[in-house]
């Protein structure tokens, strides 16, 4: 009995967290210049998370977001001869992330989106 308590608790817990998480919209598909003057920085780090990137002014401040980051790798091998004996290796390593799309924008010093 334990046992099916367990899993009905858990099956409500995994139902209840996918039917919390809500899918943010596409930024390409939201028009930004509707939402001058109302659209705040808080809503944007709800929407979004926290911006990778801020920079701030005493005009506003600009915010950038990294939407999908893809990792590039580079393959590499090596070789030598160390005393009489010889050694090679050959290994993948992730170098850098590519920032491939980002959200930026523009907050005036009130908080609401300017650009």
């Amino acid at each position: 009995m334990t046992g099916r308590l367990s899993v009905l608790f858990f099956a409500l817990w995994v139902l209840a967290g996918c039917a919390s998480h809500t899918a943010r919209k596409d930024p390409a598909d939201i028009d930004w210049r509707e939402r001058v003057g109302t659209y705040t920085y808080r809503q944007a780090q709800a929407d979004y998370g926290v911006p990778s990137k801020v920079e701030k002014s005493s005009d506003g401040t600009v915010a950038e977001w990294v939407l999908r980051p893809t990792r590039t790798s580079e393959l590499g091998a090596a070789s030598g001869f160390p005393g009489s004996q010889s050694a090679s290796s050959i290994g993948r390593a992730q170098t850098r992330e590519n920032e491939r799309e980002k959200l930026r924008l523009k907050f005036g010093s009130d908080g609401k989106l300017i650009e």
